[in-house]
């Protein structure tokens, strides 16, 4: 027997950008709802900030960057990547309790009210007020705690049934918007559940060092990547993107392969924020390098499991960098434990009537 469409979850989130770690977590949370007995899909509205930030992400540098960047958004275009989408929303005021139940607003960025893809539908404005709202592991990135929200995202804020997010910066942002609810903070989605599948065989049989980075390194960060890898007998694999010195390249990587490019590197280098969260899940030595708008939400997720590491700005050799080591005995038994309490917050946030 079908299921009344009343009772369909709805999750709100970025979830077409061209990023691996968006992919990851929107696929994630999708497959947690799932399996928490519900029928779960994205609410497939686009912000028109994507697409105007998608150009100018293909226009921007050379040619070689521009026919690199075009490529790999055809082939993010064109993966389905395992994602349920309901029906195209080109007017978010249209949907009604017929379309969700409740919608999750997140996870990812969408509070962040500085990024360039913020849209204040993303908070839950102009969503009928039938259709229940919760939020899951939200985020509000480098936005500065003297940044407000204006009065229709600030009084939307209050109507959410249970607020969960991942990082404390967030949690302390969002606080004064909050009078009679706890906020939750919980574990990003893709923590949730095990990435592991059909194994390719492309990366299993080499010995590599991974970078898996937005920024362009400084020199002496390169040149002691290389000096690292020569001293361990490591290819240098880069993923997601082209550079010159990395001995292989794979720029149009699929999803899959993006996850077994963690599964089987020797180290991790890498500037992002899931980066850091697979090199972590796959128990990876990590080399963390700063970018100025993931700073907040990389030094939270490490304080959150108790993670000793610092920036590496390219000073010290790797080998030195990596003597403070990840005890990750002890990092899994607290993500064990954000793991319980964060399927709790979602079974009774959905469960509630």
């Amino acid at each position: 027997m079908d299921k009344n469409p009343s009772e369909k979850i709805g999750i709100m989130t970025w979830f077409y950008a061209m990023n691996y770690g968006a992919r990851a977590h929107a696929f994630a949370l999708q497959k947690m709802v799932q399996s928490l007995g519900y029928e779960c899909e994205f609410v497939n509205y686009r912000s028109p900030q994507i697409a105007k930030m998608e150009l100018r992400t293909c226009l921007s540098k050379n040619f070689r960057y521009m026919v690199t960047q075009t490529l790999k958004l055809l082939r993010f275009r064109l993966s389905s990547d395992r994602l349920y989408k309901g029906k195209k929303v080109l007017r978010i005021s249209k949907l009604s309790m017929n379309d969700y139940k409740t919608i999750i607003l997140g996870s990812d960025e969408i509070f962040n009210l500085i990024h360039p893809s913020f849209d204040k539908v993303y908070f839950g404005v102009g969503i009928s007020p039938d259709i229940s709202l919760i939020t899951y592991a939200v985020s509000c990135g480098q936005m500065g705690k003297t940044d407000k929200y204006p009065n229709e995202i600030s009084s939307n804020i209050m109507r959410y049934r249970h607020i969960s997010v991942r990082d404390q910066w967030t949690k302390e942002i969002l606080e004064p918007y909050i009078i009679d609810k706890n906020i939750e903070l919980v574990l990003d989605p893709t923590f949730l559940i095990d990435f592991s599948g059909k194994d390719s065989g492309l990366f299993s049989a080499q010995h590599y060092l991974l970078v898996y980075a937005f920024s362009e390194f400084s020199p002496d960060t390169i040149l002691q990547i290389k000096e690292y890898a020569n001293k361990n007998d490591l290819k240098i694999i880069r993923i997601g993107h082209h550079c010159s010195w990395a001995d292989k390249c794979y720029p149009f990587a699929s999803q899959n392969m993006w996850y077994e490019a963690f599964q089987y590197a020797d180290t991790v280098v890498t500037d992002s924020f899931h980066g850091v969260i697979f090199a972590i899940k796959n128990q990876k030595p990590i080399v963390i390098i700063s970018k100025n708008d993931k700073t907040n939400k990389i030094l939270n997720l490490l304080e959150m499991l108790q993670i000793t590491l610092d920036f590496y700005d390219g000073q010290l050799t790797i080998d030195d960098y990596l003597r403070n080591s990840v005890d990750y005995c002890n990092v899994f038994k607290i993500i064990e434990k954000l793991k319980k309490k964060s399927i709790q917050y979602l079974r009774f946030s959905l469960s509630e009537k």
